[in-house]
């Protein structure tokens, strides 16, 4: 009797471990993924931006406003209103092959934490591009296909300048 109380408790043990958290999938680096993406955003319509929370804000207060879940990571539900020109240049800039390099590694910036999620709406597909300013990194989603890879340097520069103005203003404490 004593036997079958341990197996079971060790059972138990198991198990619950087995069902503590599940592996998270890396998104896809296979650059291959980018020709199909910059596609379809190239003939999508609406162009939404939605801001990243900070990973912790520096004065130790919560964070303000009602946050939504994209690709497990945090945003503003609050849009920033984006000007015609700059979901323009957005698009031109993701769409040029020459912005984006094959993944190189994670960097020693203390992570992936996106800034900024732009996001591309062609019919009832949504194209989401998680924009890293920190690691100079994106990730991609849509319907068919997923990238993860390198924002190359004169890219990174103008992804920064158009993006950095539409931080709201209660939100400076970035990374």
């Amino acid at each position: 009797m004593l036997h079958a109380i341990r197996i079971n408790a060790m059972l138990s043990v198991v198990i619950a471990f087995a069902s503590c958290g599940e592996e998270k999938k890396e998104v896809d680096t296979n650059f291959d993924n980018y020709k199909p993406l910059s596609a379809a955003i190239e003939k999508a319509g609406k162009v939404t931006l939605y801001e990243g929370t900070p990973r912790e804000r520096r004065d130790g207060k919560p964070v303000e406003g009602k946050v939504i879940k994209l690709h497990d990571f945090a945003f503003f539900e609050k849009q920033p209103v984006l000007k015609d020109e700059d979901a323009k240049s957005l698009t031109k800039l993701f769409c040029a092959k020459d912005s984006f390099g094959k993944w190189e590694g994670y960097k020693k910036c203390g992570g992936y934490h996106p800034d900024f999620c732009i996001e591309w709406k062609n019919g009832d597909d949504a194209y989401q591009v998680l924009v890293c300013l920190g690691c100079h990194e994106v990730k991609c989603f849509g319907p068919k296909a997923e990238l993860y890879c390198d924002i190359n340097s004169d890219a990174y520069k103008q992804f920064s300048e158009i993006l950095t103005r539409y931080y709201a203003p209660n939100n400076k404490s970035k990374d």
